[in-house]
């Protein structure tokens, strides 16, 4: 039982960390009330699985990267993480339709 539920607390955990990655880029392109950012980015973080994986990937390369050589946290620092986060987050979002006039 207790085996159980430490493996209901990880994944749920780590689904948590997976969808807080889509929070921050949710709040700057869109204009929701506060609690439905969370809802959409878990929205998304289960609709999109390939970007999903993609920035999970890129963030833990990031770090292992930071971990390796702490002295690129000076000239890099949060701006590549966040960066890396919004640009495939950005692929996740739905496409704004271009009306063009004929």
């Amino acid at each position: 039982m207790q085996v159980l539920l430490i493996n209901a607390i990880l994944v749920i955990g780590i689904f948590y960390l997976i969808a807080v990655l889509y929070v921050f880029p949710l709040y700057v392109h869109f204009d929701f009330k506060l609690m439905k950012y969370l809802q959409y980015a878990c929205i998304l973080s289960i609709a999109r699985p390939f970007q999903t994986i993609m920035m999970v990937a890129f963030v833990g390369v990031i770090l292992y990267l930071y971990m390796l050589m702490p002295a690129l946290i000076f000239p890099f620092g949060m701006s590549l993480f966040s960066y890396i986060v919004m640009r495939v987050a950005a692929l996740s979002f739905p496409k704004k339709k271009v009306l063009q006039e004929t």
